[in-house]
């Protein structure tokens, strides 16, 4: 669960839809002269929130990425849709609850997490978390990183993060309690299974992730719509998780833009 190579072999075997690929020993194979006009994914055996993972859209993009990562890769076609992910519990392989969303607003990268979601329904979804129930055997909260390729609207598999997602705060906006899941799982028995509203559900705002984003982006619009999502009823969480948003990002900003005022000031 933690190698894509060893994923995207174990899920083709088991007859879970994923985007064709190739596994390179190393990823000095490649070259500038194999850039054939089409892009790619890159990845590394082991990634995080995006870290690994590479598009490669020209031949510079293919030199400078294979000049600086090493060991074996998974070269894969890259698909021009929509990425969303499927928060899911799987109680010893078997789905029991779960929702899926697409992922908007990716920071810091365009490959890392989304600072907001929108939910959807996939009707898909629900055979292959079976079929990867029964692969990985899984017990626990886990995500699983797919996209809707634009050809076929088929869910195409790219990974499976074995650990709780950030999107699953928003379970209850498509009809699933994560926390009636787990307590479930906590008592030892696997409870009714939960499955989603076949129902689209407008953006949602993950806190605090988009507001970073905001910050970034300068829209303080956004920054205060987020607010609405912080989880107030813990109001503990609420500082953990502002204190950096305050003490980094919001002072790094204010010294950013006094620097330049100084500067403009100067001229």
């Amino acid at each position: 669960m933690l190698s894509k190579l060893a994923f995207h072999d174990d899920a083709t075997r088991h007859g879970i839809p994923v985007p064709s690929a190739r596994i390179l020993p190393q990823a000095g194979q490649l070259g500038p002269d194999d850039w054939q006009g089409m892009p790619f994914m890159l990845k590394l055996d082991e990634t995080m929130s995006g870290s690994g993972v590479h598009i490669i859209r020209s031949a510079a993009d293919l030199n400078r990425v294979c000049g600086l990562i090493t060991g074996p890769v998974l070269q894969q076609d890259f698909v021009p849709g929509r990425v969303g992910a499927t928060a899911v519990v799987f109680h010893h392989g078997r789905p029991t609850c779960w929702f899926s969303y697409f992922l908007e607003r990716c920071w810091p990268t365009a490959v890392a997490s989304a600072s907001a979601i929108t939910i959807t329904y996939r009707a898909d979804i629900e055979e292959i978390l079976i079929k990867l129930g029964e692969m990985t055997q899984f017990h626990g909260i886990c995500g699983i990183d797919w996209v809707s390729d634009p050809a076929t609207g088929k869910t195409l598999v790219l990974e499976l993060n074995p650990r709780p997602t950030p999107g699953l705060t928003a379970g209850g906006l498509a009809g699933v309690s994560f926390p009636r899941a787990i307590a479930g799982l906590l008592a030892g028995g696997s409870g009714a299974v939960q499955r989603p509203l076949e129902q689209e559900q407008p953006l949602f705002r993950l806190f605090p992730q988009n507001l970073y984003w905001a910050i970034d982006e300068k829209r303080p619009l956004e920054f205060l719509r987020t607010w609405a999502n912080a989880p107030w009823n813990d109001p503990g969480l609420v500082l953990s998780q502002s204190r950096r948003v305050f003490t980094h990002f919001l002072l790094k900003g204010l010294r950013e833009s006094l620097r330049n005022l100084r500067k403009r000031v100067s001229r």
